[in-house]
C-alpha cells in the first residue's frame, strides 16, 4: 500500500532517497523502476508499522 505522508519531513527523506538513486549516470530510468528501487530502498517490512496510514486513510474517507 502507498500512502502520501502528512509530514514534509518524509517527503524530504523520499526525494533525498531518489537522488541517491537516480544520478547523472542513470537517468534514463523509467518512473516505475525508479519507484520500485525507491521501495527497496524503504524501510524493512517487519520495521513498518501500518496502522497510522491506515487510520488517516480511513479519517480522509
Amino acid at each position: 500500500m502507498l500512502t502520501i505522508s502528512p509530514s514534509t519531513a518524509e517527503c524530504e527523506r523520499c526525494f533525498s532517497k531518489m537522488n541517491l538513486i537516480k544520478t547523472d549516470k542513470r537517468t534514463s530510468l523509467q518512473d516505475d523502476s525508479l519507484a520500485s528501487l525507491v521501495r527497496i530502498n524503504g524501510p524493512k517490512l517487519k520495521e513498518f508499522n501500518p496502522g497510522p496510514a491506515i487510520r488517516k486513510w480511513l479519517d480522509s474517507a
